[in-house]
């Protein structure tokens, strides 16, 4: 598997983790469940420490594209999406990681302080949504890298370029007419 096909299978496990990790962890804050909040803890800590193998392969995948065989796959804008997408990348990692090391030490005092369930699962609902929302923004720009339609924002309509003959069969005739007159 090369670099960049490892990158886009495992990217969304660390953000999308940390958001569904947010689901047992509020049911435990709200019922003061300490194995529901373990049970989010553990979601939360084994989804967001698969951050280190998302950026290294991110990273190769670059060093790739640097290269220059991926490029001949890209269109002529992808280059700024790249640097865009490694540019949040580098500053979004940093509360993906914070919520993959507060809630491994989170999960690890609540082993031993089992009555602090409830503010170690407020903790670690905060880093996990920053985590959740950091991996959106950064994903946001990478999926733009590979898809032009992602490119387009809500204030932007897509241009469709259609053939008129296909829509409309008398232009045909009509274009066939005016070709005709003008050989003449």
């Amino acid at each position: 598997m090369t670099p960049e096909h490892f990158h886009v299978a495992i990217n969304h496990i660390s953000f999308i983790g940390a958001g569904i990790a947010v689901i047992p962890l509020l049911y435990g804050l709200i019922t003061a469940n300490r194995h529901v909040v373990f049970v989010g803890l553990l979601i939360a800590t084994l989804t967001t420490w698969t951050t280190p193998l998302t950026f290294q392969s991110g990273k190769a995948a670059y060093a790739k594209y640097e290269e220059g065989p991926i490029k001949t796959f890209l269109d002529k804008d992808a280059e700024k999406y790249l640097e865009i997408h490694e540019e949040r990348a580098e500053i979004g990692v940093i509360p993906i990681y914070s919520a993959a090391i507060l809630s491994t030490l989170l999960l690890i005092l609540l082993i031993f302080l089992p009555h602090f369930s409830r503010i170690f699962s407020l903790i670690s609902i905060i880093t996990c949504t920053l985590a959740c929302a950091s991996g959106i923004w950064i994903a946001d720009s990478g999926g733009k890298i590979r898809r032009p339609d992602f490119r387009i924002s809500q204030n932007q309509s897509l241009e469709i370029k259609t053939d008129s003959n296909l829509t409309n069969p008398k232009n045909e005739e009509k274009e066939e007419e005016s070709e005709g007159k003008e050989h003449e």
